[in-house]
């Protein structure tokens, strides 16, 4: 799928309409954002520029309409505004699927300006127990929640802000 950024609107838009990505283009986001992963750290130092910021997102577990009201209230992300997104993506909600694809696709768009730590809702015991293997075998198959699980294997544990804020999912 196409990831610029006007591509990236039209999938929030979809988004918020109640749309979720095809099988395809799930599968294709997330086989990117494994390789962008992979070339990370287990740790990112993040920094914000002098008129910008750094926004950190915690504990989403699957609320899309937060999500939204984040990117709603704060911005998308660009050099200017980089985000943080601390862990436990998925499980509780009904849209974990929806957040950690879109968040990868936004991690394949804008390497430099998203970052996603791993949480314990990363973890294929826990997804199994806590909702999102259900989610995601009801939207998808098994073959999409396993290739979930080698994204989250990949996730970096933590972020360092402007050389003095320690960010990790605690």
């Amino acid at each position: 799928p196409s990831l610029s950024p006007s591509a990236l609107e039209d999938i929030m838009t979809s988004l918020k309409d109640g749309s979720t990505f095809s099988m395809i283009d799930a599968l294709a986001i997330l086989r990117a954002a494994m390789v962008v992963f992979a070339g990370e750290d287990s740790v990112n130092f993040v920094d914000a520029t002098e008129n910008g910021s750094v926004v950190v997102v915690g504990d989403l577990h699957g609320q899309l309409h937060d999500l939204v009201f984040i990117f709603d209230q704060k911005g998308m992300p660009s050099e200017d505004n980089k985000y943080i997104f601390n862990g436990d993506l998925v499980d509780r909600g009904n849209h974990g699927c929806e957040i950690a694809i879109l968040l990868c696709a936004l991690k394949v768009a804008y390497p430099k300006f998203v970052f996603i730590n791993r949480g314990n809702h990363e973890e294929a015991f826990i997804n199994i127990y806590s909702g999102f293997e259900e989610e995601c075998l009801g939207k998808y198959d098994h073959k999409v929640f396993q290739m979930f699980h080698r994204v989250f294997d990949w996730l970096p544990y933590a972020c360092v802000v402007n050389s003095g804020v320690f960010v990790i999912h605690g």
